[in-house]
Protein backbone atom coordinates (compact mmCIF):
# COMPACT_ATOMS: atom_id res chain seq x y z
CA UNK A 1 0.00 0.00 0.00
CA UNK A 2 1.70 3.37 -0.61
CA UNK A 3 0.57 6.17 1.35
CA UNK A 4 0.80 10.08 0.24
CA UNK A 5 2.16 11.99 2.96
CA UNK A 6 2.37 15.67 2.85
CA UNK A 7 4.50 17.77 5.24
CA UNK A 8 2.62 20.60 6.66
CA UNK A 9 4.68 23.42 7.60
CA UNK A 10 3.11 25.74 10.41
CA UNK A 11 4.42 29.05 10.68
CA UNK A 12 4.49 30.74 13.67
CA UNK A 13 1.98 34.21 14.02
CA UNK A 14 3.81 37.72 13.83
CA UNK A 15 3.34 37.58 17.41
CA UNK A 16 4.80 34.58 18.24
CA UNK A 17 7.77 35.62 15.57
CA UNK A 18 7.83 39.48 17.37
CA UNK A 19 8.23 37.30 20.77
CA UNK A 20 11.14 35.45 19.57
CA UNK A 21 13.10 38.25 18.28
CA UNK A 22 12.18 39.92 21.52
CA UNK A 23 13.44 37.08 23.35
CA UNK A 24 16.60 37.15 20.74
CA UNK A 25 17.68 40.88 21.53
CA UNK A 26 17.32 40.30 24.97
CA UNK A 27 19.58 37.63 25.07
CA UNK A 28 22.06 39.26 22.45
CA UNK A 29 21.60 42.40 24.99
CA UNK A 30 23.06 39.98 27.87
CA UNK A 31 25.53 38.45 26.33
CA UNK A 32 26.85 41.60 25.16
CA UNK A 33 26.78 42.96 29.07
CA UNK A 34 28.80 39.93 29.81
CA UNK A 35 31.46 40.22 26.70
CA UNK A 36 32.13 43.93 28.23
CA UNK A 37 32.27 42.71 31.54
CA UNK A 38 34.61 39.41 30.77
CA UNK A 39 36.71 42.24 28.90
CA UNK A 40 36.64 44.72 31.65
CA UNK A 41 38.03 41.95 34.12
CA UNK A 42 40.42 40.73 30.91
CA UNK A 43 41.64 44.38 30.67
CA UNK A 44 42.46 44.89 34.66
CA UNK A 45 44.01 41.47 34.85
CA UNK A 46 46.32 42.44 32.24
CA UNK A 47 47.05 46.23 33.92
CA UNK A 48 47.89 44.01 36.99
CA UNK A 49 50.07 41.50 35.12
CA UNK A 50 52.04 44.47 33.50
CA UNK A 51 52.26 45.90 37.15
CA UNK A 52 53.65 43.05 38.35
CA UNK A 53 56.39 42.29 35.46
CA UNK A 54 57.73 45.86 35.97
CA UNK A 55 57.93 45.54 39.56
CA UNK A 56 59.53 42.05 38.83
CA UNK A 57 61.88 43.52 36.53
CA UNK A 58 62.61 46.25 39.10
CA UNK A 59 63.67 43.75 41.41
CA UNK A 60 65.45 41.92 38.79
CA UNK A 61 67.58 45.37 38.59
CA UNK A 62 67.93 45.17 41.89
CA UNK A 63 69.42 42.73 42.40
CA UNK A 64 71.72 42.65 39.84
CA UNK A 65 72.84 45.88 41.20
CA UNK A 66 73.56 44.28 44.34
CA UNK A 67 75.16 41.62 42.92
CA UNK A 68 77.96 44.12 40.80
CA UNK A 69 78.62 45.39 44.79
CA UNK A 70 79.06 42.14 46.01
CA UNK A 71 81.32 42.06 43.39
CA UNK A 72 83.14 44.54 44.09
CA UNK A 73 83.15 44.10 48.25
CA UNK A 74 84.54 41.00 47.26
CA UNK A 75 87.41 42.14 45.17
CA UNK A 76 87.79 44.71 47.66
CA UNK A 77 88.07 42.05 50.87
CA UNK A 78 90.16 39.85 48.32
CA UNK A 79 92.65 42.94 48.32
CA UNK A 80 92.77 43.59 51.49
CA UNK A 81 93.32 40.27 52.64
CA UNK A 82 96.40 39.98 50.40
CA UNK A 83 97.93 43.27 51.97
CA UNK A 84 97.26 41.82 55.64
CA UNK A 85 99.16 39.03 54.45
CA UNK A 86 101.64 40.68 53.15
CA UNK A 87 102.38 43.03 55.87
CA UNK A 88 101.59 39.64 58.47
CA UNK A 89 104.81 38.42 56.78
CA UNK A 90 107.07 41.38 56.74
CA UNK A 91 106.23 41.68 60.99
CA UNK A 92 107.01 38.27 60.86
CA UNK A 93 109.93 39.09 59.14
CA UNK A 94 110.83 41.85 61.88
CA UNK A 95 110.32 39.86 64.39
CA UNK A 96 112.55 37.06 63.56
CA UNK A 97 115.38 40.02 62.72
CA UNK A 98 114.80 41.76 65.84
CA UNK A 99 115.26 37.72 67.91
CA UNK A 100 118.25 37.40 66.28
CA UNK A 101 119.81 41.05 67.07
CA UNK A 102 121.36 41.86 70.17
CA UNK A 103 118.64 44.69 70.51
CA UNK A 104 116.94 44.32 74.14
CA UNK A 105 113.66 45.24 74.69
CA UNK A 106 112.48 46.18 78.35
CA UNK A 107 108.62 46.27 79.04
CA UNK A 108 107.44 49.90 79.81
Amino acid sequence: MIVNCKEILVLPSTTQWNGMVSSLDIVAEKLDSLHKGVNTRLDTTTTRLDTMTTQLDNITTGFDSMETKLNTVNTQLKTIISQLTETNARLVGIGQRLANSDIKFEAL
